[in-house]
């Protein structure tokens, strides 16, 4: 099985890091007039295109530029980095844009572009990384004071770590950028609207012709697209529950309306976006077609993920296991390149023992602590599939093993004939009260399963046979409800 592409192995001994943002964003979108202005003087200059074909989905490959400190560290949480690739796909699914990761990331050290307070450090981090015939990402803890932008001179989008995730668009917002889609507010930006004074007073500070109400020569005005209505407000904003701006704006002809914040190119919070227009649509693929058109595959088979059967993974939920080195493992994923792997002291994975990327379904975690509850869980992972879910939290404790060779629960104790016991596929005879009734385990020192078959005697009587078994001790646990014992077996 392959790693996925865009995690190298060295990320498998590295810490879970999670992101503590130490610098507040003070901004949504830092995409400056200049890259608005050049993105649609280039969607103007290809004048009236063809009706773009959407019968089917384009697959867009996106790079992803990782950015870390000189040390090494602020590794982004990859299981939210799935999230967020699965928010954005199903951002532009109407578009009929679906991004996939065609290379490995890249994962870059450089405190001054991972931190960076100006644009300047941020385009040349482009400039220097970008790769060609892709959609260049670069993911940094600070992207000059904002969520994040998209950098006509550097042709790429920056984007802050703690403003993605599950519930955010700030990624599906900047690469409207990327693919010639200016606010919807465009020329308002630094300038605030005020309902009291005539809207005319305001051209002589924005940018572009105010956009009106009446659709006359919408073309000219703000965005450029007549299917996008007038907005006025350039800073972020929370909409109704019809995902309208709460306050009435005029236009330059007193006309009265309401900003629309459903658009993922307005400033409205992220709970009110959810959509690219029709045109703002068309315009993305008539870009794509033309200005972007390295970007366009042909024969792209993209590759479905299954599930893993959670009930078949070890250690089973509520379980109770033996030792501190524990083998983790669980079915293999049909269409799976690798997998997430995250075992946390608590539930909800903030304090975190172990984060894996891995290209097998197995691993094996020393030094856990004994008489202790650890949280796990396993997501699937490829280039193409991000919404997967994960297997969901399953939880184990750690046990404190006596010296001695028996435990007894109140089904007394086990007695095991012969042990110690001779050879690979070793046969011995279990005897224990009712131990036909009970469910029986057999592991190695790291945890790993043995597999083996049974053979019912009688009801306190059961011949056992081990499949693979090489010198060593072993586990053996005998379980019914509440009542456990354990007991050793040794193969010579």
């Amino acid at each position: 099985m392959k790693l996925l592409p865009g995690i190298h192995l060295a990320v498998m001994l590295m810490a879970c890091l999670y992101i503590s943002n130490v610098q507040a964003q003070q901004e949504f979108c830092g995409t400056s007039h200049h890259s608005q202005n050049q993105i649609l003087k280039e969607r103007l200059a290809l004048g009236q295109m063809p009706k773009a074909e959407n019968g089917g989905i384009i697959y867009v490959p996106i790079q992803i530029h990782m950015l870390l400190t000189d040390q090494g560290n602020g590794l982004y949480n990859m299981f939210s980095l799935e999230e967020s690739m699965c928010t954005l796909n199903n951002d532009f699914a109407e578009t009929g844009f679906q991004f996939y990761m065609e290379n490995e990331i890249n994962y870059i050290r450089s405190t001054k572009w991972d931190n960076h307070e100006n644009f300047d450090d941020g385009i040349e981090m482009m400039k220097t990384n970008n790769k060609p015939g892709v959609v260049n990402c670069y993911i940094v803890t600070n992207p000059a004071g904002n969520c994040g932008y998209f950098a006509w001179d550097g042709d790429a989008v920056a984007l802050s770590k703690s403003c993605l995730g599950k519930t955010t668009h700030t990624w599906a917002h900047e690469l409207g950028h990327y693919f010639s889609l200016p606010h919807t507010f465009f020329g308002w930006e630094g300038t605030a609207y005020n309902y009291s004074k005539p809207t005319i007073e305001f051209q002589a500070r924005v940018w572009r012709p105010i956009e009106n109400v009446k659709r006359d020569d919408c073309t000219n005005q703000a965005d450029g697209f007549c299917e996008t209505y007038p907005d006025y407000i350039s800073n972020r904003w929370n909409c109704t529950e019809d995902r309208k701006s709460n306050s009435p704006m005029k236009d330059v002809n007193g006309d009265e309306f309401y900003a629309d914040g459903s658009l993922f190119m307005s400033y409205s919070n992220d709970r009110c976006m959810t959509r690219f227009s029709a045109d703002q649509s068309e315009g993305m693929r008539n870009f794509l077609n033309t200005r972007r058109n390295d970007l366009k595959r042909t024969g792209i088979i993209p590759v479905s993920l299954g599930t893993i059967d959670r009930t078949a993974m070890f250690p089973p939920d509520s379980s109770s296991v033996p030792g501190t080195s524990i083998q983790f493992n669980w079915p293999a994923a049909d269409g799976a390149e690798g997998y997430l792997f995250q075992l946390s002291r608590n539930a909800s994975f903030t304090l975190p023992v172990r984060f894996s990327v891995l290209n097998t379904n197995e691993i094996t975690v020393d030094n856990l602590l004994p008489g202790r509850t650890y949280y796990w869980r396993v997501k699937a992972v490829n280039r193409f599939e991000f919404c997967n879910p994960t297997t969901g939290t399953l939880s184990f404790s750690t046990e404190v093993l006596s010296s001695v060779d028996h435990e007894i629960s109140e089904e007394g104790p086990i007695q095991i004939l012969p042990n110690p016991v001779a050879g690979k596929g070793a046969e011995m005879v279990i005897i224990q009260k009712d131990i036909s009734t009970h469910i029986l385990m057999v592991t190695d020192q790291m945890g790993k399963v043995i597999e083996h078959d049974i053979t019912i005697l009688d009801q306190d009587k059961v011949q056992m046979r081990l499949h693979q078994s090489l010198p060593g001790i072993y586990l053996l646990r005998s379980q019914k409800e509440n009542a456990l014992t354990t007991a050793k077996i040794v193969v010579y």
